[in-house]
């Protein structure tokens, strides 16, 4: 009988509160804040880095950017052993332009050192023309206004103001003709950088009302939808940035507009200015509670896990154009909210089923200090300092950039009408204006497509009408059992990846795996990893994570709906929980079971059941260890 190497994961981390500290209560356990992936270990996924079947990667922004030219090997070395196969720089602006908070000494150097250690180790570039860089008023003739501008009036300033444009033209020339040394190439010519963004976040929503009165020539609005307004300014910025970017002979793939609303006006410009479509997607950001102050104090909703990924199926697919490569470069779900583990498996699982073509997490760092072990406390998105997020993206990269989970063959296009594209109501191109289920995204690939643009062979087509009703989707497709949605939980299941999350007390099954929670809601997913499908599996890789932060996080309420400070660095603390998980397995008789910690690389023996003639390994965890990693 052959053995079976299982690996478990059960990591039970959550924050400290003003209402049930956790330093006194019994569920909550201390862990050690340990950042690195051995080598050569079970969560060592260097080999999907190298080969992905999907574009995964990680935003590295501010000093991260830029690190000490010691720290950048292993910087990228622990990117490529998460399994990521590409790079967004964001924020670098404040390195390579020598602004503020840029990295000490010689900023622009180091970021061209980490960029040529990147590209040495295989790994894809996205970045943007403008994401944060300073500038003031003044430089633009403007008088009435003093100061350093918000970035969002920036970005609106270049698409209606001549002197903002040729400011942002300069300094995307500076950039792309600038010729790293570690590599000999520029930017321009560097084949690695393969997703490049004029404006990271310029959707004029967001700025209209601030730099209206600037514009070289009168906006008007009367008797328009403001999105209709918009995209005509915003078509014309991207046509006049889009030839001056390919004048420098960057021939890298551009695209825009990558923050919603995602209205259906925006989908001409889209065809006609941009090489791939790129969106963001967050999981209860955190929102700013005392106007003025900066963050935290900042507040989550908290909802429902479940809810929050049928909301995500329903919403989002409809942005993706037909015949256009599809990206999320920005996405996550925000510590320390108490509840972002429940959402994970369920953005891994749509965006493998919908082929859509990357998805890069928001953040891996924004400092480049963020390497030490206990040093700073995890916060609201880098995953270097959260251990919750750092354990799930194993499952995430098994999901999505392995390509456990297959795309769907179907495909339904909802093709655009003339009168939508002024429609106050059909002006955002969001799920709930479309009204369709997340049955729906489990059934085809959702795509939009613009007048007159072209339906691929075999879709099938739905009209976008303007009807204050919703369009009918396909009768005769049927859902995939891919993922499957419950009361107070849901499942993902592939062959090689079963996972789902529930709420405590909970029992749930996907294809071998069967759990029962108790003690506290909790993700828990089995994925092989040898090839070999999950019941066969000598090798695998089973996680089962509640939550985390810091000790001392302090909470305003005993929802742990509004957080006023982060906890403190290098004193992590576990949240309780068990899970009875049972496998059925091939060789379930004769399998044994290791216990590795949670710097993913010890092994320690340890016993677990077999139920007599039924193939069934009975695995408990949670039994207080804060983390339970089993090879």
């Amino acid at each position: 009988m052959k053995r079976v190497t299982v690996l478990m994961a059960v990591l039970s981390i959550t924050a400290a509160t003003a209402y049930a500290n956790a330093d006194a209560a019994p569920e909550w356990v201390p862990m050690e804040d340990l950042r690195a992936i051995e080598p050569g270990s079970a969560l060592d996924f260097s080999e999907v880095s190298r080969s992905p079947v999907r574009t995964y990667g990680a935003n590295l922004c501010f000093t991260a950017t830029a690190p000490e030219k010691e720290d950048a090997g292993e910087t990228v070395a622990r990117l490529v052993r998460s399994g990521y196969s590409s790079v967004r720089l964001h924020h670098f602006e404040w390195n390579f332009f020598g602004q503020e908070y840029a990295s000490p000494g010689d900023a622009r150097d180091k970021f061209d050192y980490l960029v040529a250690t990147a590209v040495s180790n295989g790994l894809s570039l996205a970045a943007d023309l403008y994401a944060s860089r300073r500038a003031k008023w003044e430089d633009f003739g403007i008088e009435d206004k003093n100061g350093v501008m918000a970035f969002n009036d920036y970005k609106g300033l270049v698409q209606v103001n001549g002197r903002a444009m040729e400011d942002w033209k300069r300094h995307a020339a500076e950039f792309l003709l600038h010729r790293n040394p570690y590599t000999g190439r520029t930017y321009a010519e560097e084949p690695a950088l393969r997703w490049l963004t004029y404006l990271n976040e310029g959707n004029l929503i967001g700025s209209f009302e601030n730099i209206r009165n600037y514009s070289d020539t009168p906006i008007d609005t009367a008797g328009r939808h403001n999105s209709a307004v918009w995209a005509e300014l915003t078509d014309a910025a991207e046509r006049e940035m889009r030839s001056f970017v390919r004048s420098l002979g960057c021939r890298a793939p551009l695209t825009d507009l990558n923050n919603g609303p995602y209205y259906t006006c925006y989908h001409p410009l889209l065809a006609a200015n941009c090489d791939f479509v790129d969106v963001h997607y967050y999981f209860d950001h955190p929102e700013r509670v005392d106007e003025g102050k900066g963050m935290p104090p900042a507040s989550f909703k908290n909802g429902s896990p479940v809810d929050q990924v049928r909301r995500f199926f329903s919403s989002l697919p409809p942005a993706r154009l037909a015949g256009r490569p599809f990206v999320v470069t920005e996405w996550n779900a925000a510590g320390p909210a108490p509840r972002r583990g429940g959402t994970q498996l369920g953005f891994a699982a749509l965006a493998a089923l919908q082929g859509w073509d990357g998805a890069w997490r928001f953040a891996w760092s924004h400092r480049s200090a963020q390497l030490k072990d206990g040093s700073f406390a995890p916060a609201f998105f880098d995953n270097i300092t959260d251990p919750v997020n750092r354990a799930l993206e194993a499952a995430v990269v098994c999901l999505y950039a392995r390509g456990d989970m297959p795309t769907l063959e179907a495909e339904v296009c909802l093709v655009d009408t003339p009168e939508v594209y002024e429609s106050p109501r059909f002006g955002g191109v969001k799920g709930d204006d479309v009204g369709w289920t997340p049955e729906n995204a489990l059934s085809a690939r959702i795509s939009s497509v613009p007048v007159g643009g072209a339906v691929p062979e075999g879709a099938k087509t739905v009209l976008r009408a303007d009807n204050g009703g919703k369009p009918a989707f396909p009768a005769d497709l049927t859902p995939s059992d891919a993922v499957v949605f419950g009361e107070r939980f849901y499942t993902v299941k592939s062959e090689m990846t079963c996972g789902g999350f529930g709420e405590d007390g909970i029992s749930f099954a996907c294809g071998p795996l069967n759990v029962l929670l108790s003690g506290a809601e909790a993700t828990v997913w089995a994925s092989s990893l040898d090839g070999r499908p999950l019941r066969e599996s000598q090798h695998m890789l089973i996680g089962h994570v509640t939550d985390a932060q810091a000790e001392g996080t302090r909470w305003r309420d005993e929802e742990r709906s509004i957080v006023d400070k982060f906890g403190e660095p290098g004193r992590l603390l576990a949240r309780g929980g068990a899970a009875d998980i049972r496998l059925e397995h091939v060789a379930a008789e004769d399998a044994r079971l290791r216990l590795i910690p949670q710097n993913w690389g010890i092994n320690y023996p340890l016993n677990f059941k077999t139920i007599e003639n039924t193939g069934v390994s009975s695995i408990p965890c949670g039994s207080g260890n804060p983390t339970d990693f089993f090879s």
